[in-house]
C-alpha cells in the first residue's frame, strides 16, 4: 500500500474468454490473499473478464458474486461489481482501443483457456470476419486459441500473457 493507504503494484488481471469465470476466481483469491485486499476491491479494481457469450458472462458474474457473498459483500454490491468486471465482448473482433480502454493503463496479466474451436467449424459469417481481421492466419487449419494469443499480444501496456494453448501450436 502507498502512503495514502491505496493498493499499488497490482496489475489488471483479464481473462479474454472468461467462460464461467474459473480463472477470474483464482485470480481474485490470489490477489486478495497475497496483497491483503478485500475480495470486493479486487474484483472492482483489478479484474476484467470478456466473453462473446452472454450465457458465459452471466455464469462468470454469478461465480464472482458467490465469491463476494461468501466474503460478506452485500448482494446488491456483489451484483453491481460483478456486472462492471465481466462484460459481453468479442475479444477477437472488438476494436483494440475499446479493449485497452476497458483494461485501463498500467501493467496487465492476461490469463485464460480460450476455446480450441477450429475456424472451419464456425458459422460462415463469423469465419469471414475472423479471416479478414487475421489475414496472416487465413491458411491451414487452426483454432481460435491462436487468435486469442495473437490478440492478447496486440494489447497496449506492459505485462504478461499466460494462455493455455494446444500442444501443437508451437
Amino acid at each position: 500500500r502507498d502512503p495514502a493507504g491505496q493498493v499499488s503494484g497490482i496489475p489488471m488481471l483479464c481473462d479474454p474468454a472468461c467462460g464461467a469465470g474459473v480463472f477470474l476466481v483464482a485470480a481474485v483469491e490470489f490477489v486478495s490473499h497475497g496483497y491483503n485486499v478485500s475480495v470486493e476491491n479486487v474484483v472492482f479494481s483489478f479484474i476484467r473478464g470478456f466473453d462473446v457469450s452472454a450465457h458465459a458472462v452471466a455464469s462468470s458474474r454469478e461465480t464472482l458474486q458467490a465469491l463476494m457473498l461468501w466474503s460478506g459483500v452485500p448482494a446488491a454490491d456483489a451484483r453491481r461489481v460483478a456486472a462492471a468486471a465481466v462484460v459481453v465482448c468479442d475479444t477477437l473482433l472488438a476494436p483494440i482501443e475499446s479493449l485497452n480502454l476497458q483494461l485501463g493503463s498500467g501493467p496487465r496479466v492476461l490469463i485464460g483457456n480460450p476455446p480450441y474451436v477450429k475456424l472451419q467449424n464456425l458459422p460462415a459469417a463469423q469465419r469471414r470476419q475472423l479471416l479478414e481481421a487475421y489475414p496472416a492466419f487465413a491458411k491451414g487449419s487452426f483454432s481460435l486459441s491462436l487468435l486469442f494469443l495473437m490478440r492478447c499480444l496486440d494489447l497496449d501496456g506492459d505485462g504478461v500473457c499466460g494462455i493455455i494453448t494446444q500442444n501443437n501450436l508451437f
